[in-house]
């Protein structure tokens, strides 16, 4: 059993993933519920499973402790696609191209600011979100960072998109 929200991404693809795999997705019971009781859900085994992004592992071994999970990324299973995108309407992009690229230059200047200041980056969204476990964001933030360890970023840097694994990408999402 996976505990998912219905409309997950993960959950909507997961039928690629057993395509790519040879196995039948009617074997796999998803078990709605809310993303913020994933983790709950997992530690008390209402579920056997749930998906999340890379992201969340912290997540996951403070609910189930770290023996307890295992992490299976879906590229090394034969599903390789951009999971993250900021899409902009055409028509606004066309009336408002200035607005857009001022947009995308703060949005890449933060990243850059994060990537070379983690904790301070971190000890400002403290500010704004009190509730937060900056130990357990650090650790959040550092997968973050593994993600950004690929080839494709390293070759030509964050908000690069190749035409070829875009098209790749929009294809399996409209197949599924």
């Amino acid at each position: 059993t996976v505990g998912t929200p219905p409309g997950d991404a993960q959950r909507v693809m997961f039928p690629a993933l057993a395509a790519a795999n040879g196995f039948d997705p009617s074997k796999v019971t998803f078990v709605n519920i809310e993303p913020a009781a994933k983790y709950a859900a997992l530690a008390g085994r209402q579920v056997d499973a749930i998906f999340d992004y890379l992201t969340g592992q912290p997540f996951v071994y403070n609910a189930v402790g770290r023996e307890n999970a295992v992490r299976i990324l879906w590229s090394d299973y034969g599903v390789d696609l951009y999971g993250n995108a900021i899409v902009v309407n055409t028509a606004f992009l066309k009336e408002q191209p200035a607005a857009v690229r001022a947009w995308l230059d703060a949005t890449y200047r933060g990243w850059k600011f994060t990537m070379e200041n983690p904790d301070e980056a971190i000890a400002v969204l403290k500010k704004h979100v009190p509730q937060i476990d900056p130990a357990q964001y650090r650790q959040n933030l550092d997968l973050v960072f593994e993600l950004f360890e690929s080839r494709r970023y390293a070759e030509n840097g964050i908000g690069w998109i190749s035409e070829e694994f875009m098209c790749q990408t929009v294809k399996l999402v409209s197949t599924y």
